[in-house]
């Protein structure tokens, strides 16, 4: 089964218009019948009085939810960082905090354009009874539809368990050759997460290594290309007789592109990191393809586009096809795909795999 990548070049605004009108209509009746049933209780009104104020309460505070996206958005900026296990652990706070202010915003306004409609239409009520009517509703309102929205728009994915840590890898482990996110430097790890090594210690933009990492080639961030004796610590200008001496011996490398994409395979085991809107880690079984499929990603919302500060690409196998690495921009973690589990093996990106299996550049 092969899959094509789908990009979106524009907005389909009449899809996306009548997934507005598929909630937009039955949310809107759900509320006016309940919020106005129970103000015709406590406020003694006919229930016909109050369909037309109670719907266009609701739609004033449906426009005021828009600064109230606004600010959640600045709010989950803070509260869900590009890193797995604290995004998903924080997911339901951040929820829940969006949600309250969406809560407050919508009291305050309906109480509002109720208070003013009361006024203009004789009707009176006392200050705290248009208050607790309001409050009552809405609590009513929010605790029916406050769960399905979170139902509805939290990430999808087969992902059971996210951690801060590789250390359940598969043993042996796999060496990983990577560059630091924070530092730039290039380094080498194990896929557990053990026996940090700095192999190159200045900036590096792209790399090419011998096999047993004795010498690295290398572009820093000025462009200028430089050669690493990684056993006497020594930098030098890269002229030819070093680039004879690599192409002597077995090198593998990176050439330094953040590019989204990438797959890789194992018998019938198949990887693909879909780019774009749809932005997310597939790995399935070629002959099992329903049965098998296993998917990472961070899609919140209710059209599940992908959050594009995750960016996850390169997806490597390796332990035979029990464990995919791939990258999420600034930091590379592994997947276990049995157990659906993920952890973060490192913060770094261009990474390359030294393993006895597999020898290549993800």
């Amino acid at each position: 089964m092969t899959l094509k990548p789908f990009f979106a070049d524009a907005i389909d605004f009449p899809l996306v218009a009548l997934y507005g009108i598929a909630v937009f209509v039955p949310l809107m009746l759900f509320q006016v019948s309940v919020e106005g049933g129970i103000l015709s209780r406590i406020w003694q009104i006919p229930f016909r009085q109050l369909i037309r104020p109670v719907f266009l309460a609701n739609c004033w505070s449906l426009l005021a939810g828009i600064p109230i996206k606004i600010l959640n958005a600045i709010i989950y900026s803070y509260l869900l960082p590009s890193d797995f296990a604290v995004y998903f652990a924080r997911y339901p706070f951040a929820v829940s905090l969006g949600t309250l202010n969406f809560f407050l915003a919508t009291l305050l306004v309906e109480a509002f354009y109720l208070s003013r409609w009361l006024n203009r239409e004789s009707h009176r009520q006392t200050r705290a009874k248009i208050w607790i009517g309001v409050l009552v509703v809405n609590i009513a309102t929010y605790a029916a539809l406050a769960p399905l929205h979170y139902l509805a728009t939290r990430p999808i994915h087969d992902v059971k368990e996210f951690t801060d840590d590789s250390r359940w890898a598969k043993q042996p482990p796999t060496q990983i050759i990577y560059v630091d996110s924070e530092t730039g430097h290039l380094k080498s790890c194990y896929s557990d997460g053990t026996k940090p090594t700095t192999l190159v210690p200045a900036e590096v933009k792209d790399y090419l290594l011998t096999s047993n990492l004795d010498l690295v080639l290398f572009h820093d961030q000025q462009g200028v290309r430089r050669l690493y004796r990684t056993d006497t610590g020594k930098f030098e200008q890269a002229d030819a007789e070093h680039m004879k001496l690599l192409a002597a011996q077995v090198t593998f490398g990176s050439d330094g592109k953040d590019n989204w994409g990438g797959n890789d395979s194992f018998k019938n085991w198949r990887a693909w990191a879909e780019p774009g809107l749809g932005n997310r880690i597939r790995v399935y079984q070629t002959n099992d393809f329903s049965g098998s499929r296993l998917d990472v990603a961070v899609n919140p919302g209710l059209l599940h586009i992908a959050d594009l500060g995750f960016a996850l690409s390169h997806p490597a196998f390796i332990s035979e096809g029990r464990e995919c690495l791939f990258q999420s921009r600034n930091a590379i973690y592994l997947l276990d795909i049995e157990h659906r589990r993920v952890g973060k093996v490192a913060n770094g990106r261009n990474f390359i795999l030294l393993t006895p299996t597999f020898t290549k550049t993800p």
